[in-house]
């Protein structure tokens, strides 16, 4: 699904990801002193304006929309290139019916070169 759709099936379903289905542990911090301890070896990164684990512990899309909406952008369902999105059911039925096989090969083939980058950036 497209955004905003398909936030209800990311992070409900992220237990191995610290999820909520996930052991609450999943989701612990070091304490205090360690992570500034660890800012003197670890190098600078921008401050998130959300907390990366409030968001999944309410899951009402309502009042967390712009955290899912933040947090999305990082996701492998918006970063990976050649995904086909849609936003209601009849969309991707129609989608499917109409689909040629040189739709078909071009997203094989963007979906290729994408894993192949990251297999040579890893």
């Amino acid at each position: 699904p497209d955004e905003p759709y398909i936030y209800r099936f990311i992070w409900p379903y992220s237990d191995s990801y610290a999820g909520p289905p996930a052991p609450p542990w999943t989701r612990s911090r070091a304490p205090k002193s360690l992570r500034r301890g660890m800012a003197e070896v670890q190098p600078r990164s921008p401050r998130h304006p959300y907390d990366p684990y409030d968001f999944v512990a309410d899951q009402s899309l309502q009042s967390k929309l712009n955290e899912f909406a933040y947090w999305y952008q990082f996701t492998e369902f918006a970063a990976l290139p050649g995904l086909v999105r849609f936003r209601r059911l009849h969309e991707l039925a129609m989608r499917l019916r109409l689909l040629s096989e040189a739709t078909i090969e071009e997203i094989r083939s963007v979906m290729r070169h994408a894993a192949e980058a990251r297999r040579e950036a890893a």
